[in-house]
């Protein structure tokens, strides 16, 4: 992973995408501890992609708040494009946006450890092992919703029991169809 970041920190001086995807998350531990300082509310936790899965996710986050008004909601972002878009307004219903570290172990520990959620949820597809697997081993309820699949995503492969390890570690899973279902 080391090498992955050092990649994209090179390549964002020629890419500036790439860069932002080191640069915002350069912030992400003291902000995070900043937040939590801050909040003495239980924790619910999204994650998306981008602006695309953020838009999905809205409706279920603002009936999780009203369900749940004493719980905070933090959203993260995997993408610049969606987090700079959604970061310049007042978001109802959201009480921090991050962008979400990248996946290893280390950083997947200490988002995790940090954070304290008592509910997870990814949504759509961007789904990252070390974080879903930590979430998993400190038996944190874990949701996808809106879940789209495809079948020849590496979860259905012969090869493929490492992804559908992380499928599986999901307590339910809401998918978008019935063909999503099946698979």
């Amino acid at each position: 992973m080391l090498f992955f970041r050092d990649f994209l920190e090179l390549s964002g001086k020629f890419f500036p995408k790439k860069g932002k995807l080191v640069q915002g998350r350069a912030t992400v531990f003291p902000s995070l501890t900043q937040f939590v300082k801050g909040n003495k509310d239980q924790i619910s936790w999204f994650h998306v992609a981008s602006l695309g899965e953020y838009e999905q996710s809205k409706p279920v986050i603002r009936e999780f708040k009203n369900r749940y008004p004493d719980w905070a909601v933090v959203l993260t972002f995997f993408s610049p494009s969606g987090y700079e878009h959604v970061v310049k307004k007042p978001q109802p219903h959201i009480d921090f946006i991050s962008y979400l570290p990248f996946d290893t172990p280390k950083n997947a520990e200490a988002f995790v450890g940090l954070l304290n959620p008592k509910m997870v949820f990814f949504v759509k597809y961007d789904l990252w092992a070390n974080f879903i697997f930590t979430i998993k081993r400190k038996n944190i309820p874990l949701f996808l919703f809106s879940a789209s699949f495809r079948k020849n995503q590496i979860y259905f492969r012969k090869y493929g029991s490492f992804f559908r390890k992380v499928l599986y570690a999901f307590d339910h899973i809401f998918v978008q169809n019935q063909e999503y279902r099946e698979l």
